[in-house]
């Protein structure tokens, strides 16, 4: 026979949650509540269905704590910076101020911030304009000058891989999802590297090797082929 859960810790719990609520923020909404719960869940994925009323009132008291209301408008202050610096890297691309290092730290910060604010539901909707900045440099046919293209195509692929990421974070599986802090790289068709923050350069400055040995230096090289101008020179 199954174990049922004991229905006395329901008035409990319930009695708790209105005193937070109470004391704390009279005036959110009970699904304003719920919204930011999946945030103080500390387990990857932050999916609150599998959480018993003891991990859950302390999520509450962290939602309702002044550290969490802290952190929650430090979130927003660092998604502006995030944008800003987007739309900087992305003017950079016309400019021939495009820099890889600075794409690597843009990339990274990025990457933890939308770990922490993505959940089970997905992406928020305050957060989908810092996503559109990641499908605007997915979809760039142009080499910024000064940086070497191969160089430029391996961010197109991390940028890539964080796209698929994002659309269902809980994939393929535990050990290498996004919420547990992987990304799975596609750098040529059917062939996949599994990648996490602390393999990211690793494996960054690997790749960009291989494509410039592939594509940039050998004798079925794209540019050679359709006798276009090869887009980057190394200045004297």
């Amino acid at each position: 026979m199954a174990k049922h859960r004991d229905k006395a810790r329901i008035k409990p719990f319930c009695d708790q949650l209105a005193q937070l609520w109470e004391t704390h923020g009279p005036d959110l909404r009970f699904g304003q509540i719920i919204s930011l719960l999946p945030l103080a869940i500390h387990r990857p994925g932050h999916d609150p269905f599998f959480v018993e009323e003891d991990e859950m009132l302390e999520a509450l008291q962290r939602t309702f704590s002044n550290e969490g209301r802290a952190a929650r408008t430090l979130d927003t202050e660092q998604l502006e910076s995030l944008k800003g610096r987007w739309e900087d890297l992305l003017d950079s691309i016309y400019d021939a101020g495009f820099q890889t290092e600075d794409f690597k730290s843009l990339f990274l910060d990025t990457w933890s911030y939308l770990r922490d604010a993505v959940d089970c539901y997905g992406v928020p909707h305050k957060v989908v304009p810092l996503v559109a900045y990641l499908g605007k440099l997915s979809g760039n046919n142009q080499y910024p000058a000064h940086t070497p293209p191969w160089e430029v195509d391996v961010c197109g692929k991390f940028v890539d891989a964080l796209l698929h990421g994002l659309e269902n974070p809980l994939r393929p599986c535990p050990s290498r999802d996004f919420c547990g802090g992987g990304l799975v790289l596609e750098p040529y068709i059917h062939q996949q590297l599994h990648v996490t923050p602390e393999t990211f350069e690793k494996v960054f400055a690997e790749l960009a090797e291989e494509y410039r040995k592939n594509d940039y230096e050998g004798g079925c090289d794209y540019y050679e082929q359709e006798n276009l101008p090869f887009p980057y020179e190394e200045e004297e």
